[in-house]
């Protein structure tokens, strides 16, 4: 007969580490493999002091935040470093909620500093102590534990946010830590949901200008929002309020999913993908638009655009897009072909006939990864470049008369874009009528947008290029050029478009210009952010 051993207790005292009490264990399994294999969690408090409704956390939202002993964290976190941790996941809810939280920081640091690792950390960071984020972030770029910081923003919108329960994180502090990391050239990572109740395709639309007018350009993070079993969102009272539908959708988190996965080896779920204020159909053009957003601006297809028409003729970022994604990408069969297959994909998703967000690229049979829907699309664009590219600047000058530098703007932002024809032994060069690299040295500089003046005439000058790995923060080399047809292309994936949707691997970086006037003698290279 069972007997009962009381009623569950809330553990207030953590210290004891689970790794240090069976590092005998870990030793030889560490050992058995060598170091930089393993990856492991970190915590050094539990608890959190906000409600937000989709967070599984549920009941224990708005709980107290209980520190960890300080001497656990530290020996823990020197034995993990000394044992060889290549990924390092701080599973705190908020780190920088506390003060001593830049001390186990630096700490952390001075640990990969002894020890070389852990090579990287995960973390979330606090929503409203901005000043202790970006300390924090400052230091773990400069430790190279991160190549990005990454904000849980969620929505731009206000009204949005507090139909989410999420109104007390202020979108200003969030945008205040945006523009100082932007000061400190750390890029920024922003994780999005998308179906929140209360939000609409016009808002939705909306948070991408405004991320653009924050200054963050790099990527955006877009997920489901999921029914958790715990979350409010999940409760009865929130459903009935907000006239939520649902799909069973299979969401994976693994960043690339190989095709071999069986959907039931994906993890399959409740997904909104209808409430009070957006439809069925609303819930799939916000996927289509946030593809293509990514697409465009993250991975460098248009960013450079954008940013000449917002900063020197005051066309609004979301204005630009909105024409390029609902009208350009609608206008032809060519471009209209790709709309309708990120279209289609979300509707399959929902009723489980593929994964969500897992496209196939049928043209490279033997890639047996699933690519994301802005990933895919990149590559659909790639394949057919020139095609692409003769339509967009159609469009483009069109929609911009008057422009005089826009079309010489248009050749140079196609040229940034690395392809698989790429050489990294011989380089690339191009010409141009202006000094693109100078005039984005002076849009950057700006922390709000304001008006630049046009480039600086440069008839007949050559930008050079030497890229001979991806970006400033990444290492994987280019290094394709000696495969040929299906392999070159699916190793052109692997090293630039199968990561994060960032620029810095889908577009030249390391660039120097030379005008016609000048020596052969080389001018220092300019990295381009």
């Amino acid at each position: 007969m069972p007997v009962s051993t009381g009623p569950p207790e809330v553990p207030t005292v953590f210290d004891h580490s689970p790794y240090i009490d069976q590092s005998a264990f870990y030793e030889r399994l560490v050992k058995s493999r060598g170091p930089g294999v393993f990856n492991a969690v970190l915590e050094t408090n539990r608890g959190c002091p906000y409600s937000c409704s989709f967070c599984d956390w549920g009941s224990n939202t708005t709980s107290k935040v209980r520190r960890f002993d300080i001497e656990r964290v530290r020996a823990e976190s020197e034995w993990l470093a000394r044992m060889g941790t290549f990924l390092l996941l701080i599973v705190d809810a908020n780190l920088g909620i506390l003060p001593r939280d830049v001390e186990i920081a630096d700490h952390l640091c001075a640990m990969r500093a002894r020890y070389g690792y852990p090579s990287a950390i995960c973390y979330s960071a606090a929503k409203n102590n901005p000043d202790r984020s970006i300390e924090i972030a400052k230091k773990f770029a400069a430790a190279g534990f991160i190549d990005s910081h990454f904000m849980a923003i969620q929505h731009t919108s206000e009204e949005v946010l507090a139909a989410t329960d999420r109104q007390n994180i202020s979108p200003a502090k969030q945008k205040e830590v945006a523009q100082a990391l932007q000061k400190q050239n750390i890029p920024i990572t922003v994780q999005l949901i998308l179906g929140i109740p209360g939000d609409t395709y016009d808002l939705w639309k909306t948070c991408f200008g405004d991320l653009m007018e924050w200054g963050i350009h790099e990527d955006y993070q877009v997920f489901p929002y999921s029914l958790l079993p715990n979350a409010p969102a999940a409760e009865k009272s929130f459903r009935e309020k907000w006239e939520i539908e649902t799909a069973e959708c299979s969401v994976t988190t693994q960043h690339l999913a190989p095709r071999s996965f069986a959907e039931d080896n994906l993890l399959t779920g409740k997904v909104i993908t209808k409430s009070k204020t957006f439809s069925r159909h609303d819930w799939i053009r916000m996927n289509v638009y946030a593809a293509f957003v990514r697409t465009f601006h993250t991975r460098g297809l248009t960013r450079w655009i954008s940013l000449y028409l917002r900063h020197t003729h005051n066309v609004a970022y979301r204005s630009f897009y909105e024409d390029l994604i609902d009208n350009f990408m609608t206008a032809a069969p060519a471009q209209r072909r790709l709309t309708d297959a990120v279209h289609h994909h979300c509707q399959d998703a929902a009723a489980q006939k593929s994964g969500f967000d897992q496209m196939v690229t049928e043209q490279l049979p033997s890639y047996t990864y699933y690519l994301t829907m802005s990933q895919w699309a990149f590559v659909q664009i790639c394949l057919e470049f020139d095609t692409f590219w003769g339509a967009l600047k159609t469009h483009l000058l069109r929609k911009y008369p008057g422009i005089t530098p826009l079309e010489d703007l248009i050749n140079y932002q196609k040229n940034l874009v690395v392809l698989p024809s790429y050489n990294r032994e011989v380089g690339k060069s191009f010409h141009v009528g202006y000094d693109w690299l100078e005039y984005f040295e002076r849009v950057v500089r700006h922390e709000e947008p304001e008006i630049v003046d046009e480039p600086k005439p440069a008839p007949g000058a050559q930008v050079i290029a030497a890229d001979e790995s991806g970006g400033p923060f990444h290492d994987l080399p280019f290094d394709w050029h000696l495969l040929m047809g299906e392999k070159r292309w699916i190793k052109w994936i692997e090293r630039t478009v199968a990561f994060r949707g960032c620029a810095s691997k889908n577009n030249y970086t390391r660039l120097r210009i030379r005008r016609v006037s000048e020596s052969p003698a080389r001018r220092p290279l300019r990295v381009l952010y």
